[in-house]
Parts: structure tokens; C-alpha cells; sequence
């Protein structure tokens, strides 16, 4: 794929820097003696850190040595830059030594009358243990109520044991948590997975499936079971070659057709990021090596915040009907007519029902 190249590209981020410039001279943000210090929102970050994952390495190298030759530069996009261009070895977990043995048999003797005791202490100790004892308190959580179960699943899903597979298989069958299911979508092999795959579309989701065995020979996946936001993640965690003016039309698709309930983002920023699937698809398009889409995004968003803030209102929330039209017409310009006004009675007839409150996740549990 085409990338900008690194000079355009940084001029382009850079953009921000002229708010803390004025007749006075720096004003409350230059850092003294080491440049400005940039404040991004969250979607500007977000956008950032999707484009600089796209960069190839060599032109986040050298857009790095760029910055540190220019002292008016802002600090703190430098350093994004340079984390970004190196390598981040993963952290180990250290364990230490302690017996365990006693609280153990209270826990598993349920007419102990110590079990809740027992279970407090095993899960504040657990980090000290030795990798066996820590593995009996594993396999006892395993074999305990589904609240255990799910303690001993989130730590396994991040910190996976070979030896702990048949404990989970027997947990799955018993409790079948959405927990041991993402554990399962994470270390289990492939030929599991596949005999499992029902059970773990309707506990953990379709996406989360084809995103683990997606290029299995045996798998077909079923590209109708998917919205375009879990597309992007599935090709992305899929790795699979893709056409970027098809993802980018798509991507602009779902920003036309969007059911924009007001009731729900009127107490949300006024951001890209409120947008249900957004956030993720924007982490996608980084992953697959649109750089190009996301720079004309990045644009797209810049003019959007232009025009919002030519309009006057005390309350930012009340800028999103303006926000919804505005990308719309930018995304569109001979789409629907009267579109401002159009929006602004939804969200007059929406934020009059009441309040709605809710919250689009982002996490990527594979």
C-alpha cells in the first residue's frame, strides 16, 4: 500500500501545536526548554496511534530523529513517536515461594465452615505462591462456584497454563462462562475449537470465533453472521489481504447509515469514539495498513471540528446533532438534503423521551 511520506505525514499531526502559539508569545502548555506539550482528546489520540501503527518503522524512525532536531517540537508527540518505532518486551510474572496446604483443604471441605475465609486468603496470596501450589489453587477454583470459576478463568486468559487445559474443558462443560470461553478462543487448539463452535459463538460471539480459527480450511465463515465494525476486527485479526477502497467505502457507510440515538449520546463527547464500533474499526484499519484512509479520516475530522466550533451553544452535548450532519455532508455532499434540520428535530423529539445510558466496549478479548 501507498504511505504519505514521513515529512507530510508529520506535518500533518503536528497541525495542533499553532493552539498554544499567540501575540503574547507560548501560553499555558509550552513545556520550558523542551517543547510544547500536546494535548490530544481521546479521538485524536486514538486516530494518532491507528495511523503511526500503519507507518512503516523506518518512517517512524525517522520522523522521531525529525522532532528531536527541532526544539520547538512538541514533547510529548515525540515521545508517542519513539515509543511507538521500539520494540516493548512483554512483562514476566514473578511468584515466590509459600505453603498453601492448609487453607486449601478448608476451601475444598465445604463443611469447614471456613471456605469463605479459605477463599480470601488463597486469592490474596496467590501471587506469592509456587507455579505447582499455584496451580492447585487453580484447579480448585475450577471446581468451585461459577464466581470461582471466573476468578480462575481471568487469570488464565491472561496468563495461560498448558497444564491447566483439562481442568477448563471441565469447567466449560459445567459452568460455561463467557470468561472460560475467551481462555478456550485463546490457547486452545484450533481442532477444539472447531468441535466447540456453536457453544462459543452464542457465549462469546461469532467474531471472536472466526477472529481465532477464520483461516481454518474446515471453517467457513459466514461474512452475513458479522456488522461492519466486527468485520474490520476479523480481517484484522485475521490478517487477511483486503481491498482499501472497499474497507474505507464501508467504513464511511456505517457513518451515513448509523442509528444515531441521541438519548445515548447526548451524555457522550462529541467524538468519533462515541460512535458504537468506531473505535475499533479505527484500531482495524491501523492493523490492515490503511494509513491512507486514515489520514483522509484524520481530515475529515479536523473539518467537522472546524465547523462545530463556529457554532455557538453553552452545552458541547447539544453539538451533536450539528457533529451528525456535518460528517454526513462532509462524507456525502450530494446525499440528503436538509440534513441539519433534519437532526436537530431528531435529537428535539429523542432527548425529550428521557435518558438512556449505555456504552460502546471496547475491549478485544482475543
Amino acid at each position: 500500500m501507498n504511505h504519505l511520506e514521513s515529512k507530510q505525514l508529520l506535518s500533518l499531526l503536528r497541525k495542533p501545536e499553532h493552539r498554544y502559539e499567540g501575540e503574547g508569545g507560548p501560553k499555558e502548555g509550552m513545556l520550558l526548554g523542551q517543547g510544547i506539550v500536546l494535548e490530544l482528546s481521546q479521538e485524536q489520540n486514538k486516530l494518532y496511534t491507528a495511523i503511526l501503527k500503519a507507518t512503516p518503522k523506518e518512517d517512524l524512525l525517522d520522523m522521531a530523529e525529525q522532532l528531536r532536531q527541532d526544539p520547538s517540537s512538541a514533547l510529548s508527540l515525540r515521545e508517542k513517536i519513539e515509543w511507538m518505532s521500539s520494540e516493548h518486551p512483554s512483562k514476566k510474572v514473578l511468584v515466590k515461594n509459600e505453603p498453601i496446604g492448609r487453607l486449601l483443604r478448608f476451601f475444598l471441605d465445604k463443611k469447614s465452615k471456613k471456605v469463605t475465609y479459605a477463599r480470601t486468603h488463597l486469592r490474596e496470596r496467590f501471587p506469592q505462591q509456587s507455579y505447582r501450589d499455584q496451580n492447585k489453587i487453580l484447579r480448585a477454583f475450577l471446581e468451585g462456584s461459577k464466581d470461582d470459576c471466573e476468578w480462575a478463568a481471568r487469570y488464565l486468559r491472561d496468563n495461560w497454563r498448558k497444564d491447566m487445559t483439562g481442568a477448563v474443558a471441565d469447567a466449560w462443560y459445567r459452568v460455561g462462562t463467557q470468561t472460560l470461553a475467551y481462555v478456550i478462543l485463546r490457547h486452545f487448539p484450533n481442532d477444539y475449537i472447531l468441535l466447540e463452535e456453536p457453544k462459543l459463538s452464542k457465549v462469546a460471539g461469532y467474531q471472536y470465533v472466526c477472529a481465532r480459527v477464520g483461516n481454518e480450511p474446515s471453517f467457513v465463515l459466514d461474512e452475513s453472521r458479522l456488522d461492519t465494525a466486527a468485520y474490520f476486527y476479523v480481517m484484522a485479526k485475521l490478517g487477511r489481504k483486503v481491498d482499501p477502497a472497499i474497507m474505507e467505502y464501508r467504513f464511511q457507510d456505517y457513518l451515513l447509515q448509523y442509528p444515531y440515538d441521541y438519548r445515548l449520546l447526548r451524555y457522550a463527547p462529541v467524538s468519533l469514539l462515541s460512535i458504537e464500533g468506531v473505535g475499533r474499526m479505527i484500531w482495524a484499519m491501523g492493523v490492515l495498513g490503511m494509513q491512507d484512509a486514515l489520514v483522509r479520516l484524520l481530515e475529515l475530522r479536523n473539518k467537522v471540528q472546524d465547523l462545530l466550533n463556529a457554532v455557538g451553544v453553552n452545552d458541547p452535548h447539544e453539538l451533536w446533532p450539528y457533529f451528525v450532519a456535518y460528517l454526513k455532508m462532509e462524507i456525502d455532499p450530494f446525499g440528503e438534503q436538509n440534513l441539519l434540520e433534519k437532526e436537530m428535530s431528531a435529537y428535539e423529539q429523542l432527548t425529550s423521551e428521557g435518558r438512556y445510558y449505555g456504552e460502546d466496549s471496547e475491549e478485544y478479548p482475543l
